[in-house]
């Protein structure tokens, strides 16, 4: 018996990453080649999207950016090297944040609920590997997160996430 076909959604860029659910909420996030994060509500339709700028699909275009330092070019038009750059990596959960790397040099911790940028960290260049993430909690019962990214720019990071938000 083959699958049943329950929805689909057009994004606009080829999605060649992971997707993930998050199963208390049933959220879907996925990366598109052009540089944007993807929240899919269970019944198929968008709850939001955030524009890393790590495509060539927005370069110069800061007007179709959420966050304009993001920008890979500050020109009109692309350049050869960016229309061949891949965008977003797959997006992981860790603490209370979606995170994402970018190849604009970016890694990325968003609102799960609404796509808010809760910070960003910049590397000295491209961020081709998805970020992965180390979550802990103490014997007092303290909770911490740890992202973890390579960069083109030979380091690895590891980047301790602010204490999650109170809901």
């Amino acid at each position: 018996m083959a699958g049943l076909f329950r929805w689909e959604i057009n994004l606009t860029s080829s999605v060649e990453s992971e997707p993930i659910e998050i199963p208390s909420s049933s959220v879907v996030y996925a990366s598109s080649n052009d540089g944007k994060i993807w929240a899919i509500r269970p019944d198929g339709t968008l709850l939001w999207r955030y524009v890393t700028g790590g495509a060539g699909g927005v370069c110069g275009n800061l007007d179709k950016l959420s966050d304009p330092q993001a920008a890979p070019s500050s020109v009109a038009q692309c350049t050869p090297a960016e229309l061949r750059v891949q965008g977003a990596t797959s997006p992981t959960l860790c603490g209370d944040s979606i995170v994402t790397t970018s190849q604009n040099k970016y890694v990325y911790g968003l609102g799960p609920r609404d796509g808010e940028l809760r910070w960003k960290f910049a590397t000295a260049r491209r961020i081709r590997s998805p970020a992965r993430c180390w979550e802990q909690t103490d014997a007092f019962g303290t909770r911490s997160a740890t992202v973890f990214t390579g960069s083109n720019d030979r380091y690895l990071y590891a980047l301790d996430l602010p204490a999650p938000r109170s809901t």
